[in-house]
């Protein structure tokens, strides 16, 4: 798009909610925040080059999100950070897992907000999902072997909610379990009704795996 083309599309959709599409055929949807007299122009969060804009258009969004605020121990900010979330039974104040530049990080809800995307502390699409919601009790109980000294672990998960493959759709999710496995547990394993995590545990580790995708999930 030329500048002088850009122009007047500006004055059109400066400060509503669009979807700009580039030659390249990506797209992005957000607020226009166009500049005038510049090559570069932002959608939500992001910059554009105006020379690559293909396509401009008005983009109705009425759903609803839900956005987890947290807090955690970060060297380089105090702020709160904003995650998605489709848990229904999360509250402020609970322990999450959440996914900080890569790794795995426990985090404090310190507010729950249902925005439209206008108002959307960042952009939808690329806002992360808090991974679990942490709870000792669900996670693990640890218990005492007195035959052989070791650490069992006990059921982390209910076997009703067992669901399947998010990204296959069609495969059911088996359990992983982890530990010393016993002979029944390694028959089970072997009939594909199990999936054996090894002897490490900790409470980050999935609990279900995708036969069909090898993905693991929590």
């Amino acid at each position: 798009m030329k500048l002088k083309e850009y122009n007047s599309i500006r004055e059109k959709y400066f400060g509503k909610e669009v979807k700009v599409t580039l030659f390249g055929n990506q797209e992005y949807i957000g607020t226009f925040y166009g500049k005038s007299h510049s090559f570069l122009t932002w959608v939500g969060n992001t910059a554009v080059y105006v020379k690559d804009i293909k396509n401009i258009e008005l983009y109705h969004d009425n759903r609803i999100y839900k956005y987890v605020m947290v807090s955690y121990n970060d060297v380089y900010s105090s702020k709160d950070y904003a995650y998605k979330t489709t848990w229904k039974d999360i509250h402020v104040g609970d322990e999450v897992l959440v996914d900080c530049n890569g790794d795995n990080e426990e985090a404090e809800v310190t507010e729950i907000k249902y925005c439209r995307r206008y108002d959307a502390p960042w952009e939808p699409e690329k806002t992360k999902p808090i991974i679990h919601i942490l709870d000792s009790d669900y996670y693990y109980n640890y218990a005492d072997d007195e035959e052989d000294d070791g650490i069992l672990v006990e059921e982390r998960y209910d076997y009703n909610e067992i669901r399947y493959c998010p990204k296959c759709k069609d495969t059911k999710l088996i359990p992983i379990e982890y530990g010393y496995p016993s002979y029944q547990l390694l028959e089970k394993a072997d009939r594909g009704e199990v999936y054996l995590g090894g002897c490490t545990v900790s409470p980050f580790d999935p609990c279900f795996y995708c036969k069909k995708c090898h993905i693991k999930y929590y």
